[in-house]
């Protein structure tokens, strides 16, 4: 199974490439904010990127504010697509539409895709219509879940993805993390985005060997201020396994405790320790799902 970090810079797996040049990792790109110098980019990363799925940021173009209409990052995304796609394992359709009744709209983007002779992945908005059955009938090697209401409820995610796997596709879940949701079906692959957020406000994840469920996440919240604290999330200075955590950031990435939280590259090693726990993550869902004979 694989975990997808999404839009990594290239400051981070710069840190990461110099501390662990053992690491494998799988990233995801997007057309909104591709790397200036893609070559180089690619070059310079090569030795700790295992594979790369390119998206075409719709997400971003909807929901953030870039100097880009939707028609110009479509161009941009096919154009860049034709010329690269055999650098990325995935590639996935335009689907601007993320509505329920969204279907012919994307559709039509997928089939000008195929006419550019690019393989894309089309992406589900709606679990409960004829969507994954019609966009199975092509026999993709890939089809993507994306926002699609009580996607993440396992009643309704499952039986589309058991179902989907029974007629071998490998299925992608757009931003779905959840230890519980990925663990519990059949996936090829998920993305991160949560990573560079959680950095952005003090939450760290790592896994945690002292924890003794299934689930060993655990969660540390770096509060800016000594007395700022958050109800839901234990903070450092109160946190049980904060000697653990300390211990796993000197063997995982040679860090102090004292370096993460008060130099000035803290961002970034916030950052790196959270790309570290999906990739991790990815490992521990992949010897489950071996477990469980999900694997094609």
């Amino acid at each position: 199974m694989y975990v997808f970090i999404s839009s990594p810079t290239a400051k981070v797996l710069r840190g990461l490439k110099e501390r662990r040049p053992d690491l494998k990792l799988n990233i995801l790109l997007t057309a909104a904010r591709l790397p200036r110098e893609m070559e180089k980019f690619l070059a310079e990363f090569a030795p700790i990127i295992k594979s790369i799925a390119f998206d075409n940021g719709a997400f971003s173009a909807i929901n953030s504010k870039l100097d880009i209409t939707v028609d110009q990052l479509i161009t941009r995304f096919t154009v860049h697509s034709s010329l690269h796609q055999d650098k990325y394992l995935m590639v996935f359709s335009p689907d601007f539409n993320f509505g329920p009744d969204g279907f012919e709209q994307n559709y039509e983007e997928l089939l000008k895709m195929e006419d550019a002779g690019i393989v894309a992945v089309p992406v589900i908005h709606n679990l409960k219509n004829h969507e994954a059955w019609s966009y199975s009938e092509d026999h993709p090697e890939f089809i993507a879940i994306g926002q699609s209401k009580r996607r993440l409820s396992p009643s309704n995610l499952f039986p589309v993805v058991f179902d989907l796997v029974e007629h071998h596709i490998n299925v992608h879940l757009f931003g779905i993390t959840d230890f519980e949701l990925i663990s519990g079906c059949p996936i090829f692959s998920c993305d991160s985005t949560s990573w560079l957020k959680d950095a952005n406000t003090g939450v760290i994840r790592f896994w945690n060997p002292e924890i003794k469920d299934r689930n060993k996440t655990d969660i540390i919240y770096f509060p800016e201020e000594l007395d700022k604290r958050r109800e839901d999330i234990k903070s450092r200075y109160d946190h049980p396994y904060i000697d653990v955590f300390e211990q796993y950031l000197q063997e995982q990435l040679g860090l102090s405790m004292d370096q993460f939280i008060g130099s000035k590259d803290k961002q970034m090693y916030r950052q790196m320790a959270l790309v570290l726990y999906y990739n991790t993550l990815e490992k521990v869902i992949t010897e489950l799902h071996l477990k469980e004979g999900f694997c094609l």
